[in-house]
């Protein structure tokens, strides 16, 4: 080898190590949601109270909640082996969550609705091998949400009437990494049952 193909191949060397990123966009990665199971809904639990106009009378009410899984997440970050203060570590400030209705037991669930979002910090250290996991909760179906697609439709129905849906949900998480403040996200993809399951208003709490 000359020194002239020796100079060259060096320096092609140097431009692919100059622009070596410390992360990218796949760098990190949604393992599972849920456990890799469908998230089931309940919208409403049902319990009785008494009647205000008839304190010997119950009256069915009910109680709506958030939900929240559990969401697995890995980090693959080697960088280009260059000394840090701290190991690579991603940060994952924001999430969105939209749904798509893919089967509907009644008409008026709509066929795309509103998206969920919200802020988070949570930290998931790199593992070069990709072996590690760090395991956090999203609250990807609050109650406010629920109430603004569903409250009607449970007001107006008794308990265990209301007929849900099958849901496409995506998970987007964004954030940046510790130590180059680089962005991160990754999607994910998970299926929502929501529906007005029957409970017995005398057994809640029990």
């Amino acid at each position: 080898m000359n020194i002239k193909t020796l100079i060259i191949l060096l320096t092609v060397a140097m431009i692919i190590v100059s622009c070596e990123r410390h992360t990218s966009v796949e760098a990190l990665r949604i393992v599972s949601i849920n456990n890799n199971q469908s998230l089931n809904i309940d919208v409403a639990d049902w319990t009785l109270i008494p009647d205000p106009q008839d304190p010997t009378e119950t009256i069915p009410t009910f109680y709506v909640s958030d939900w929240a899984v559990p969401v697995e997440f890995s980090y693959i970050e080697r960088g280009i082996g260059l000394p840090t203060a701290s190991s690579y570590t991603a940060r994952i400030t924001s999430y969105r969550v939209s749904f798509t209705k893919i089967l509907s037991g009644t008409q008026d669930v709509p066929w795309v609705l509103s998206p969920v979002t919200g802020n988070t910090n949570i930290l998931v250290p790199a593992d070069p091998e990709g072996q590690r996991r760090t395991v956090a909760y999203f609250t990807v179906v609050p109650a406010s949400w629920i109430n603004a697609h569903f409250r009607d439709s449970i007001e107006n129905q008794s308990p265990g009437i209301v007929n849900g849906a099958t849901l496409k949900a995506t998970l987007i998480v964004n954030g940046y990494e510790e130590v180059t403040r680089e962005p991160l996200t990754d999607t994910a993809f998970f299926m929502v049952n929501i529906r007005d399951s029957y409970d017995d208003p005398t057994q809640i709490g029990k």
